[in-house]
């Protein structure tokens, strides 16, 4: 061998090295199952996967759709899915509580909560509803207990000096809650989008609030994976996080929400016309992935105050969440 062929023969694997920024590739065969809820709140994953941020990655991704967020958990937990998301409410906290196989590695919307509270439009013109204070004793819907409605709920009751149980607290799932509204089954309800935007189009609802100036919207839905396959497969796992994180970032730029490549998206995995969803508040989302520790505690603290957690003392949010992964790609990627 020649002086040349051997200098060679140790330089290109160098160079690769150094050109994938020492991370292996990943496999092209890498099959990640994601749990999803026709909800806006996963945008940021049905964004991944159609526009090929996941793709870039080497991953290859097959989104499942599921009932529920509780169902994608359950389905995480056990390995049938390897990628999920949700709100984080008293099934997430019991999860990591009881050291199930799931993460949870990254925010997924923001949103202010007073963009979910409707009130029946009918109350109001009647001058039965003047502020939030009037809603003592009256039925209000959420579409499950212990999620992170029934915390949004708690906290824009308490803007009027109320609490969750000074209200007749039904459950309904989101759909449902709009002829509630108009035939007067429920006085209000915290209601996500569309559904929402519908209620006030169709004249039977209203929402009252609105956020103060210089309010920060607060984490509502979390993306989590199964651990033990994170372990198993780190370069996939890296590689999911920086394709998702872009896929963020897309969706944080100004007017992404309305631009029609992000809408036919949505459309496609909820069921929402475009035309709608121009029309909806906007969720927000965290371009450098990063969740709020104070919000995180005080949704802990409802659900332990509730009854509804396997445990009866808080517990820091270290022991709930890894970010280790979604910090690891904002510093790749640098920060925003």
């Amino acid at each position: 061998m020649s002086a040349n062929q051997s200098l060679l023969s140790w330089m290109i694997p160098l160079l690769t090295v150094i050109l994938l920024g020492m991370v292996p590739p990943v496999s092209a065969q890498s099959v990640v199952k994601i749990g999803f809820v026709p909800s806006e709140s996963f945008a940021p994953l049905f964004v991944a996967h159609e526009r090929g941020h996941f793709k870039a990655q080497g991953l290859t991704t097959e989104l499942v759709r599921l009932p529920s967020g509780a169902a994608i958990l359950t389905q995480v937990s056990t390995g049938d899915l390897q990628v999920g998301g949700g709100a984080l409410g008293a099934a997430g906290f019991n999860a990591a509580h009881q050291k199930l196989p799931v993460a949870f590695v990254a925010p997924m919307h923001y949103a202010y909560n007073e963009d979910y509270l409707v009130v029946r439009k009918a109350e109001i013109d009647a001058g039965r509803f003047k502020a939030v204070a009037d809603l003592r004793g009256k039925p209000c819907a959420i579409n499950a207990k212990g999620v992170a409605t029934e915390w949004v709920l708690d906290e824009v009751l308490q803007t009027g000096g109320l609490r969750i149980d000074n209200i007749d607290v039904k459950t309904l799932p989101f759909p449902e809650m709009l002829p509630a509204l108009d035939n007067g089954a429920i006085h209000c309800g915290i209601i996500t989008e569309p559904f929402a935007t519908q209620a006030e189009e169709k004249g039977i609802g209203v929402r009252p609030l609105k956020a103060k100036p210089g309010a920060k919207p607060v984490p509502i839905t979390v993306a989590f994976w199964n651990s033990d396959w994170a372990k198993k497969n780190d370069a996939a796992a890296r590689g999911f996080m920086a394709g998702y994180l872009r896929a963020v970032r897309d969706l944080s730029e100004p007017n992404a929400w309305k631009a029609p490549v992000h809408t036919e998206i949505i459309s496609k995995h909820t069921g929402v016309s475009a035309n709608v969803l121009v029309k909806t508040r906007a969720p927000s989302f965290s371009p450098n992935l990063e969740l709020e520790e104070k919000v995180m505690m005080s949704q802990q603290e409802f659900n332990l105050r509730l009854g509804y957690l396997k445990y009866k003392e808080m517990k820091p949010i270290k022991e709930l969440l890894d970010l280790s992964y979604a910090e690891a790609a904002v510093k790749q990627a640098g920060r925003k």
